[in-house]
């Protein structure tokens, strides 16, 4: 039966962790997240406003 991979490696105790990179990789993340949203709604809006325009042109 094969030894999984973790089996060698030590559980990190509370005391061990990297609270601030923990957390820092979390803001990061959560901010990102809403600055690739808002990016998005922008194209999305100028897109739009760019489609009703041509539609009001042909019609």
């Amino acid at each position: 039966m094969p030894i999984p991979a973790f089996a060698n490696k030590e559980l990190l105790t509370m005391e061990q962790i990297d609270w601030g990179y923990a957390l820092s990789t979390l803001v990061i993340r959560f901010v990102g997240i809403f600055v690739v949203l808002g990016m998005l709604q922008i194209v999305m809006q100028i897109s739009g406003r760019y489609a009703s325009d041509r539609h009001a042109d042909l019609g």
